[in-house]
């Protein structure tokens, strides 16, 4: 029985990856102009969970991807048209039961309010996919004008402020709990 279970968590994240490099590619799709396309780019996508957290959440690999593919546009149709300096990071998404959703941004340099507000609106818009329990996070590095990828793991503001005075580590899903009640 274990290893069954083991199998199918090793065979969903090997979709995952072989989604999120399908996913990566398909920013190139999106008509933009041809300098900024060239500039701008998905570096990956990265699941902030252990992997075996994926057996619990059971999501719809096919709608995950479609999830990713939205991120992915979403952000493209609101930074691609902008004149923005050089930046990259993290688009940080978070799917929980119930199809909800939500969203966090974490550049260096930060993307102007404007941007960082419509991009924020323009992923809410987005129909989440179901999860049978908890929450499921991940994150889309993009580098904006090229910029060079950042590296490390994803700290929103909001996180950041969410684990101020904390001495232990927060598992992400906590942390998520915490600042999306």
């Amino acid at each position: 029985m274990r290893k069954a279970v083991l199998n199918r968590i090793q065979t969903q994240m090997l979709k995952l990856t072989v989604l999120s490099l399908t996913a990566t590619a398909q920013l190139s799709l999106i008509p933009v102009t041809a300098a900024r396309a060239a500039d701008s780019k998905v570096v990956n996508v990265v699941l902030l969970q252990p992997e075996s957290s994926l057996f619990e959440k059971d999501p719809d690999v096919k709608a995950v991807s479609a999830y990713i593919t939205r991120v992915k546009e979403e952000f493209a149709r609101t930074i691609l048209t902008e004149n923005l300096e050089k930046t990259s990071g993290f688009v940080i998404c978070a799917v929980r039961t119930g199809k909800k959703s939500n969203a966090w941004l974490d550049f260096k340099p930060e993307l102007p309010p404007k941007v960082a507000n419509a991009l924020l609106t323009r992923l809410k818009t987005i129909p989440p996919y179901a999860i049978k329990k908890g929450t499921m996070v991940f994150a889309v590095s993009f580098t904006v004008n090229g910029a060079a990828p950042r590296s490390g793991v994803p700290s929103p503001k909001e996180w950041s402020e969410a684990t101020t005075g904390t001495t232990v580590p927060v598992e992400v899903e906590d942390l998520v709990s915490r600042v999306w009640p």
